[in-house]
């Protein structure tokens, strides 16, 4: 049986890299840092997040992949909320404003399965995602504790990985798809010493990516019935918890 058959399809479309938005912004923030000459801070940032998922094509494929079984199989994971981790460097300009890197790690997945006397059916879609991005931070309240409006733009550049088994034989099916996306936020940070603790809420939104075969970019993910384009998209709420460390005095001298 071969369930994934029916989702591929070929077509050759002129595709953008959004990754050079990421080498656009790298080259930005070293020419900022270039042409300053007084000290500064540079602010190293790790954290720990939760982040639900649309996923609706996804989502889609699997509902249509249950109705052409010749079982009564049922789905016991479609993507859920899961862990995301990032890391960020952040260069302060003055007390209010902040611009840094951000990258961020990302992993969901879904399930279909059945079970019975005669085999196991299982259809597993796993997904994972890093972006890599530019972040902007401006402080609204700055006095004991902070408030702060965090703006991320990123590059995601996600691995879809499709893994079929019937009984005793399994295919895999390797995909891949970049996007572009935004991530508005507020922080709230409690400094002390050189630390910082926070504490973030925000809403990612994804331009969506298409799946494109690895090794075969040309043959991307598609739903035969209808045509369209089979896309990840990473869209929904984000909230997380950080620490942070300051490095003081850091300073770079021009001519």
């Amino acid at each position: 049986m071969k369930i994934l058959r029916n989702y591929i399809s070929d077509s050759t479309i002129y595709f953008i890299n959004p990754f050079h938005v990421y080498k656009a912004g790298i080259a930005i923030l070293l020419f900022l840092l270039v042409i300053r000459s007084s000290g500064q801070q540079i602010k190293i940032e790790g954290g720990y997040g939760l982040g639900s998922y649309t996923m609706t094509d996804l989502k889609k494929m699997n509902t249509s992949v249950l109705e052409t079984l010749p079982v009564e199989a049922g789905i016991t994971d479609n993507f859920p909320v899961r862990p995301y981790y990032y890391l960020s460097i952040d260069y302060n300009f003055n007390p209010g404003f902040s611009i840094g890197l951000t990258g961020n790690y990302n992993t969901t997945g879904s399930r279909i399965s059945y079970k019975d006397y005669s085999g196991e059916l299982i259809f597993d879609n796993i997904l994972s995602s890093y972006s890599p991005g530019i972040q902007l931070s401006v402080a609204l309240v700055d006095k004991k504790f902070k408030i702060s409006e965090v703006n991320n733009i990123s590059c995601s550049l996600s691995r879809l990985k499709i893994k079929e088994k019937v009984i005793s034989s399994s295919e895999e099916y390797k995909y891949k798809s970049n996007s572009i996306q935004f991530e508005p936020g507020i922080k709230v940070s409690f400094p002390f010493s050189r630390f910082e603790i926070g504490a973030k809420a925000g809403y990612l939104l994804d331009l969506k990516g298409i799946n494109r075969l690895k090794g075969d970019r040309d043959t991307i993910l598609k739903d035969t019935k209808t045509g369209d384009e089979i896309k990840t998209n990473w869209s929904g709420f984000r909230i997380s918890i950080s620490i942070a460390m300051t490095i003081h005095g850091f300073s770079i001298h021009t001519n």
